[in-house]
C-alpha cells in the first residue's frame, strides 16, 4: 500500500466518522427543539453544520489525491431520549473522534502530507473545542442541577418576554 493509499484509507475512516458525527448532531438538533432546548439545539445545529462542512472538506481532499471516498457505512448512531443522555454520547463520540484524528495526523506527518495534516488539524482544533464545551455543559449540570440547567436552555421566545416585564418594572420604578 502506497502512501497516498494509506492516508486516503484514513481520511475515509474520519468522512465516515464526520458523516455518522453530522447525522447524529442533526438528530439531536430537532429533538431538543422539539422539547423546547433552543440553547442546546442551537449548539447541535451548529456542531452538524461544522461536521458537514468538514466532511466536505474531507472528501474534496480524498478527489484530489485521485482516490475516491472508500466505501462507507455510518457508524451507529448514539440519539439518547433525555438531553443529559445526548450530551454523552456527543462526549463519547467526541473523545473517540479526537483518537482517530491523532491517529491520522501521525500517519500524516509519517508520510511527509502536509496539506491533510493541515485540514485535519484544523478538524481536530474544533474537535477539541467541542469536547471543551462539553465538559463545560457538565460541570454546570454538576453545579447547578439538572433542571436549572435545562431551564437555561428554554426557548429563548420566554427569557425575552421575562426580560421585557423585568425592564418595564424597573422603568416604572426610576424617576424620570
Amino acid at each position: 500500500m502506497n502512501n497516498t493509499d494509506q492516508i486516503s484509507k484514513e481520511l475515509s475512516n474520519v468522512l465516515t466518522t464526520l458523516l455518522s458525527g453530522n447525522n447524529m448532531y442533526l438528530l439531536h438538533h430537532r429533538m431538543q427543539e422539539r422539547w423546547g432546548y433552543q440553547g442546546l439545539a442551537g449548539k447541535a445545529r451548529e456542531s452538524s453544520m461544522l461536521a458537514f462542512k468538514n466532511s466536505l472538506q474531507v472528501m474534496e481532499r480524498l478527489l484530489f489525491l485521485e482516490n475516491h471516498p472508500a466505501s462507507f457505512h455510518y457508524e451507529e448512531i448514539k440519539l439518547g431520549y433525555t438531553c443529559e443522555e445526548q450530551l454523552s454520547y456527543q462526549y463519547k463520540f467526541e473523545l473517540d473522534f479526537s483518537g482517530l484524528l491523532r491517529k491520522a495526523i501521525a500517519l500524516c506527518i509519517d508520510k511527509n502530507d502536509s496539506v491533510s495534516r493541515k485540514l485535519l488539524d484544523d478538524i481536530y482544533q474544533s474537535n477539541q473545542q467541542q469536547i471543551d464545551w462539553l465538559e463545560t455543559q457538565f460541570r454546570k449540570i454538576n453545579k447547578s442541577g439538572l433542571r436549572d440547567f435545562l431551564s437555561e436552555q428554554l426557548e429563548s421566545q420566554f427569557r425575552r418576554f421575562d426580560d421585557l416585564l423585568y425592564r418595564k418594572r424597573m422603568e416604572a420604578c426610576t424617576p424620570c
